[in-house]
């Protein structure tokens, strides 16, 4: 069982974030990793994941688009995760399923795609859907340019809720039964 644990505190000057170190597939096990990742300087993000490389990949990005120079708002930050989210989404669903037919996902959404039966292309837009799931959590943490403590998560299909009232918030297996 996953669970990832933030909570504002202090009239919103303090941010506690806690999480599990277990990782669950075909085995059971609690290595030494960390799921609290720094984003930027005073951002960090914890995630729930079935498969982990995504999160990294996501990460990364929402690292390029920000910059230490970036406003440090609650919105920047959540739009930068959530666009990431969304690009990688999409682009793995498209290496899987478009790329070998020679498509991308401008081409397949727009292009009768000759060659390609009608019932073809239902089946490839199914598997397409499918694919965009990556089962990621992600749950943010960090302070604004005024100091204030700010929390937002980030689920399927890459939609950030804030989570600033009711001040706290929870992702993973053991989400329900933390909050």
């Amino acid at each position: 069982m996953t669970v990832c644990i933030g909570a504002l505190c202090d009239s919103r000057k303090t941010l506690i974030l806690i999480a599990d170190k277990m990782l669950t597939g075909y085995i059971e096990a609690e290595p030494d990793i960390e799921k609290i990742l720094p984003l930027h300087k005073d951002w960090r993000v914890m995630f729930s994941a079935s498969g982990i490389s995504p999160v990294f990949d996501i990460l990364d990005g929402a690292r390029r688009l920000l910059s230490e120079e970036v406003s440090v708002d609650v919105g920047v930050f959540s739009s930068a995760v959530c666009e990431s989210f969304q690009t990688e989404r999409s682009r793995r669903a498209e290496a899987r399923w478009l790329k070998p037919l020679g498509l991308d996902l401008k081409t397949f959404a727009l292009m009768e795609c000759p060659g390609l039966l009608d019932g073809d292309k239902s089946t490839i837009t199914r598997e397409l859907q499918a694919e965009k799931q990556l089962n990621i959590q992600f749950l943010v943490g960090g302070f604004d340019s005024k100091g204030v403590g700010c929390l937002f998560s980030v689920q399927e299909p890459g939609v950030c809720s804030r989570r600033d009232i009711p001040g706290y918030g929870a992702i993973g297996s053991g989400a329900v039964i933390a909050s």
